[in-house]
């Protein structure tokens, strides 16, 4: 198994099947929806290992995860306490769009 933050073949050839399926759903029109970003995330994690399996398949700020706070190099993520709230306003947006 192939560490989760690795730029390994495995990691590859998971996001190509994955944006793969996201530019074939998008074709399809299929509606995009929290759970269908969270299936991408499970895809995506197949074969890898992250530093504890309770983060695959799940939104910091979930049980659990209530204080996960991250930074993307050195740019701080949204803090885990407000990633529900970001979902459900990004939720919001993509109805609107329909």
């Amino acid at each position: 198994m192939t560490d989760w933050d690795d730029d390994t073949p495995r990691l590859r050839s998971n996001l190509a099947k994955v944006f793969g399926r996201v530019r074939d759903e998008a074709l399809r029109r299929e509606p995009l929806t929290i759970e269908v970003a969270r299936g991408w995330q499970l895809d995506i994690m197949q074969g890898l290992v992250p530093p504890d399996p309770k983060l695959v398949g799940r939104f910091r700020g979930e049980t659990g995860l209530e204080n996960y706070n991250i930074k993307v190099g050195d740019l701080p993520g949204v803090r885990a306490s407000n990633v529900s709230a970001e979902l459900a306003e990004f939720d919001r947006k993509l109805r609107a769009c329909e």
